[in-house]
């Protein structure tokens, strides 16, 4: 069952502005970047539809021309991969499109303002609190390193896990 945001439209390629005083093109880029994420969270707040969730994990890898997006939730103390959320496979592969066109998007915007693109990018959002975000820019799964995105998606999931079984 695709839902509304699985709909919406492609964006216009965002592009400096001209004429702008100094300094105001970082302003521009960071919003541009920042609306890419808020898109993503928002794309995993309505994959999880009516599945109360507490928290939000996303992982995008950027890396050698290969582009790799996933989420995982926590609700109610246990962590939920994608397929545990939402059991419709083409709504899953839809989802993972969407975010992957959207790791697409983040790329080509550092590059229109010759800015560094992220090889990993780590989101936690706290439903109804704060985002943190983490980047790297340094090789993680590309070729030579015997690491996939799946590989790093899941060790990450796992390290939330024990985090969790720690304090419950």
């Amino acid at each position: 069952m695709p839902f509304g945001l699985f709909k919406k439209k492609d964006k216009e390629p965002v592009r400096p502005a001209e004429n702008k005083p100094q300094g105001s093109e970082k302003k521009v880029f960071e919003d541009a970047f920042m609306e890419i994420q808020e898109g993503l969270i928002a794309l995993c707040m309505e994959f999880a539809g009516n599945v109360p969730v507490d928290d939000v994990y996303v992982y995008g890898s950027i890396e050698e021309n290969a582009y790799s997006f996933n989420a995982f939730y926590v609700r109610q103390g246990q962590v939920l991969p994608t397929h545990k959320i939402n059991e419709d496979l083409p709504t899953i592969r839809q989802f993972l499109q969407i975010g992957t066109h959207d790791l697409v998007r983040l790329e080509e915007v550092c590059r229109e303002y010759d800015r560094p693109v992220p090889t990993e990018l780590k989101m936690h959002y706290v439903v109804g609190g704060g985002l943190d975000v983490h980047y790297e820019y340094g090789p993680i799964c590309g070729s030579g390193s015997g690491r996939s995105p799946a590989d790093v998606l899941r060790g990450w999931r796992e390290s939330v896990e024990k985090e969790l079984k720690q304090y419950n």
